[in-house]
C-alpha cells in the first residue's frame, strides 16, 4: 500500500473511531463527546476525574445529532444506497468500508454496482453494472465517475444523488442529514 493511500485509510479511521467513541458516550450518558470545546477553557475542556481526554458537550450538539440519527433513520425501510464503484479505483477502496459502516448503523441496504475489477470485501454480492443501469443513473451516453453514491426509493424509484468521490463517515452523515430532509419534502409532494 502507498504511504498517501496509508495515510489516508488511517485518517478515515481516526475520524470514525472518533464519530463512534461521541455516538457511544450519548448512547452511554456521559454527554460527553470529542472534539467540543464550548463554553470552556482548553485546561477544563481535557480534564476529567479520571484524566480521560473527554470533552463535554453542549445540550443542543446532542440533541441535533439525535434529530439528524432519527431523520436519517427513517429512510431504512423504503430506501436502499446505490453504489457504484471499481476494485480498482483507489478513492472506491477507501470509501467502501465508510460506505458499508454506515449502511450498517442506520440499517440502510446497499445495492452495490462494479464498473471494472472484481467485488469488494465490503460488497462481495456486488453486480456487474449493466449499461441500462449507467443510463438510468447517469443519463444516456454520459460518462460514469466512481465512486458514485445515490439513495433510491424503493417503491417510487425515484433517485437522489447522494455523492460523487470519497467522503468519511462525518461528511456522508452530514450530507445524509441535509438530502433526507429534501427527500422526505420531496416525496410528501410527490
Amino acid at each position: 500500500m502507498q504511504p498517501q493511500v496509508k495515510y489516508i485509510v488511517l485518517r478515515q479511521a481516526i475520524i470514525i473511531l472518533s464519530f463512534v467513541l461521541s455516538i457511544n458516550s450519548f448512547a452511554y450518558g456521559s454527554g460527553r463527546i470529542l472534539g467540543e470545546t464550548q463554553n470552556l477553557s482548553n485546561k477544563q475542556a481535557i480534564t476529567d476525574n479520571k484524566n480521560d481526554l473527554y470533552i463535554r458537550a453542549s445540550q443542543p450538539l446532542m440533541r441535533q445529532q439525535n434529530a439528524i440519527h432519527s431523520k436519517i433513520s427513517l429512510l431504512r425501510r423504503d430506501y436502499e444506497f446505490i453504489f457504484f464503484y471499481s476494485s480498482n479505483c483507489q478513492h472506491c477502496r477507501i470509501f467502501d468500508p465508510v460506505l458499508k459502516l454506515y449502511s450498517d448503523n442506520y440499517g440502510i441496504p446497499v445495492k452495490a454496482f462494479m464498473v471494472g475489477g472484481k467485488a469488494s470485501q465490503s460488497f462481495p454480492n456486488s453486480i456487474i453494472v449493466a449499461q441500462e443501469i449507467v443510463n438510468q443513473f447517469f443519463g444516456r451516453g454520459a460518462k460514469i465517475s466512481i465512486p458514485t453514491l445515490f439513495i433510491l426509493n424503493k417503491n417510487n424509484f425515484h433517485a437522489y444523488p447522494v455523492s460523487s468521490g470519497a467522503l468519511t463517515y462525518l461528511e456522508l452523515t452530514t450530507r445524509m442529514g441535509e438530502l433526507t430532509t429534501r427527500i422526505l419534502q420531496n416525496e410528501k409532494n410527490s
